[in-house]
């Protein structure tokens, strides 16, 4: 009878150690892999929320100048208008009656050459005085103005569209750190339209480390330059109840999780959509 020795199969201890190399290397450098992809992805995504966070202010501050509200009373500019007119073909009736216009004639004049009316006529073609309340109050750095764009948090909420909307920089706590402040862009609103549009209602922050917030204007007769300062209520006799039809926003914000700190700026142009400015009686003859 013939034995047969049997071979008996497996791995040398070499071969153990070699592949015991191979697979920690691989999973050592899996693993590095890993670890540099979930911090990339830690460091886009907070790129991306600071973004988020500066484009939505800037998105909302030209949603609220884009409904920009400008508010005239046709009724009283016609009644002006006719008293005027009515005005005008009594004058000129009286003018015809003392084509001379002697002081010492039927007619007496004014000191201007035309003839006067007496206190009675003079109370009947009164005009009307217009109220206005929208204003548009912007300089190099805040903004206050008159808009459509009040939000309502409750459905049918009696309130109207209409709202003053405010924009400055402030300071402010840290929504993290209460102990750490920094400055902060503020948006104020107040759905109650008055006299004084830079003050009333409630104010939030929009968003913090604020390096620099600048406004910049264009409108009726400042059409070929940005200018730095835009007042419908005070200020220039050309800006005077007008709204502009184009504001330039430009936020710049601190990234703190650099040292020294990053800059992020992005610069937006927002147009108004119905500015509803009256135009001027030399530019209408001319157009």
């Amino acid at each position: 009878m013939v034995k047969q020795n049997k071979k008996t199969a497996g791995f040398t201890l070499l071969e153990i150690m070699i592949s015991v190399t191979i697979l920690a290397f691989i999973s050592l450098f899996t693993s590095r892999m890993i670890s540099q992809g979930v911090k990339a992805k830690g460091k886009i995504q907070a790129d991306i929320d600071r973004t988020s966070a500066l484009n939505a202010a800037l998105s909302l501050i030209s949603k609220d100048i884009e409904q920009a509200f400008n508010y005239r009373d046709v009724n009283v500019e016609l009644h002006n208008a006719a008293q005027t007119e009515r005005r005008s073909k009594v004058t000129g009736k009286l003018a015809g009656n003392n084509p001379a216009g002697t002081p010492g004639g039927v007619n007496p004049v004014t000191p201007g050459g035309t003839p006067a009316l007496s206190p009675e006529a003079e109370e009947e073609f009164k005009l009307k005085e217009e109220i206005i309340y929208t204003q548009f109050m912007g300089e190099v750095d805040k903004l206050n103005f008159t808009s459509l764009n009040n939000f309502r948090p409750v459905k049918n909420l009696a309130q109207s569209e209409q709202s003053e909307i405010g924009y400055y920089l402030e300071n402010c706590s840290s929504r993290i750190d209460k102990k750490k402040s920094s400055q902060c862009l503020w948006r104020r609103t107040s759905p109650i339209i008055d006299e004084d549009v830079t003050d009333g209602g409630n104010s939030s922050v929009l968003i913090e480390n604020v390096k620099s917030l600048q406004f910049r204007y264009l409108g009726p007769g400042h059409e070929e330059e940005w200018v730095e300062s835009w007042k419908s209520k005070e200020g220039e006799e050309i800006t005077k109840n007008k709204f502009p039809t184009a504001v330039e926003v430009t936020l710049v914000i601190l990234d703190t999780k650099f040292n020294p700190p990053r800059e992020i700026a992005m610069t937006v142009v927002a147009p108004l959509r119905f500015p509803n400015n009256k135009k001027d009686e030399k530019s209408a003859v001319v157009n």
